[in-house]
């Protein structure tokens, strides 16, 4: 018994430990961890969670290649990234970051020849997933029998679904209406649903749906309140933020920027409330950008405001935990 409590001890005393020297990869880790919407979108029936597995698990394989230049992180990424792809295909961004990163090595390093061969199977691969995936809706819409190549169910959208498609929908963001509202609604005006940015982030946090409890009403609010404050430091953080960082972000950088500019395509192309279960794992970006401008604030020897930011994070953390489990309560 008191072999057990030592190690018990031990054990609590490394956790400690750890935490102290590296208190930015826990409170990042937690803040990903319990992000509330992705725990919401892992129990539904259907594609998204595998998805955003395997997009997840393809991505990591591009950033081992990226930095280490192996060629079997690259097959892995591309096998894993078509899997993605057949999937879902949201997983095409997978197909974007690897070719821009795969061109940047061939400038960088001029070995034009070495990474065209390097590609081919990978490429196939891909493109082969991307074939198989969009070579139907392509077909039917050369045959005019489909509007969109990539939304094969409109004629069966409610009209109540359009939003607005003008510069305000997208560059206004109603900051009063995204704290107070805990939840957003796709036929409710009152709710933020005109605002792409106020629908995207709403649905980036809680989904669609509503929890009337008030336990979870009030972490709602108080998760929004946050996130608004965590998106500003980011901002800011970025502001702040070395070539260097960039640079060794540069998947990371990538996957969120083409997940963004796909959902705003779509929007713009058809003007109904896109939510945000499409780019789930552009989570994976925002929190790298988040842990790296404490990081850099620490650096830099401003540690009140990584001091800010690490507190900001544990905040958005056990509010989420805490509205999750006021869902469990009231399941």
């Amino acid at each position: 018994m008191q072999e057990v409590q030592e190690v018990q001890h031990g054990l609590f005393a490394r956790l400690c430990k750890s935490f102290k020297d590296n208190n930015v990869f826990w409170v990042i880790g937690a803040l990903f961890a319990f992000w509330p919407v992705a725990i919401i979108h892992s129990v539904r029936i259907g594609n998204d969670p595998m998805l955003y597995f395997l997009f997840t698990a393809s991505l990591y394989y591009i950033i081992r290649w990226y930095r280490h230049d192996q060629k079997r992180d690259l097959m892995i990424a591309s096998l894993v990234g078509a899997a993605a792809i057949l999937t879902k295909a949201n997983g095409e961004i997978l197909v974007a970051v690897l070719g821009v990163i795969g061109l940047y090595k061939m400038i960088s390093t001029k070995q034009w020849a070495t990474y065209f061969k390097m590609a081919i199977a990978p490429c196939f691969i891909m493109l082969l997933a991307v074939a198989i995936t969009v070579g139907p809706g392509l077909i039917l819409k050369i045959q005019g029998k489909r509007d969109k190549l990539y939304i094969d169910n409109i004629d069966g959208l409610s009209q109540a679904n359009l939003v607005g498609n003008t510069a305000a929908n997208y560059f206004w963001f109603d900051a009063k209406t995204f704290i107070t509202e805990p939840f957003t609604d796709p036929y409710d005006d009152r709710m933020g649903r005109q605002f792409f940015w106020n629908y995207l982030g709403k649905t980036g946090l809680f989904g669609e749906f509503k929890y009337p409890s008030l336990l979870n009403v009030n972490t709602a609010v108080i998760c929004s309140f946050l996130a608004v404050l965590m998106f500003i430091y980011m901002l800011v953080g970025i502001y702040r933020m070395a070539k260097e960082d960039f640079k060794q972000m540069a998947p990371l950088l990538l996957s969120g920027f083409f997940l963004w500019a796909g959902v705003t395509y779509m929007r713009m192309t058809f003007p109904a409330n896109i939510d945000f279960r499409y780019i789930v794992p552009i989570i994976l970006t925002f929190c790298a950008l988040y842990g790296v401008s404490i990081l850099r604030f620490q650096q830099q020897g401003a540690i009140r405001l990584a001091n800010i930011g690490l507190t900001m994070s544990a905040l958005f953390s056990l509010s989420a935990l805490i509205f999750i489990w006021g869902i469990y309560l009231n399941s």
